[in-house]
């Protein structure tokens, strides 16, 4: 089998030189890529993992999955009105993401289950834990300044599950 035969080799004085060979690959290519550590670049916008989503950032993207939408009307005191919910979900987590009136006109068709989206510039507020399931401590609020658009998949290390 394989395994004696590298044994054999690195017991008999060959392997002091197999060994560095070997180690220096992988540590080569996590140095070109790990400089920017959880944050990916791409295309110049900085995408943030939706595990560390948080209100105190202000400019962030993310790059998601939808896996779930719905859209439903309301009446209050204010008015009637309409809103949305939508889970996405990245490699890193779920997160739950709403909008309401115009904003349901502006997104809610666009927003394709099963698709991936890269999602900018909304509101984060406390997850409502009575209906929230994605387990994410906050929720995002789509505004007028949002921006959805369709991306390609991601793969590899960024590779987002199909399913829940």
């Amino acid at each position: 089998g394989m395994g004696n035969g590298m044994g054999n080799g690195m017991g008999n004085g060959m392997g002091g030189y197999e060994a560095p060979k070997m180690q220096q690959q992988p540590f080569g290519h996590t140095a070109a890529f790990g400089g920017s550590g959880a944050v990916q670049r791409d295309k110049g916008l900085i995408i943030c993992p939706v595990a560390s989503l948080n209100p105190y950032q202000n400019r962030w993207t993310i790059r998601v999955r939808v896996m779930s939408k719905n859209t439903r009307t309301y009446s209050n005191a204010r008015g009637d009105g309409k809103l949305f919910n939508t889970d996405v979900a990245d490699h890193t987590g779920e997160i739950r993401v709403s909008a309401f009136n115009q904003e349901v006109d502006s997104f809610y068709d666009r927003l394709e289950v099963g698709s991936v989206f890269l999602i900018s510039g909304g509101t984060l507020k406390p997850s409502n834990v009575a209906f929230n399931k994605t387990g994410h401590a906050f929720e995002i609020t789509l505004n007028r300044g949002s921006t959805v658009e369709r991306c390609d998949e991601p793969v590899g290390a960024e590779a987002i599950p199909k399913g829940n």
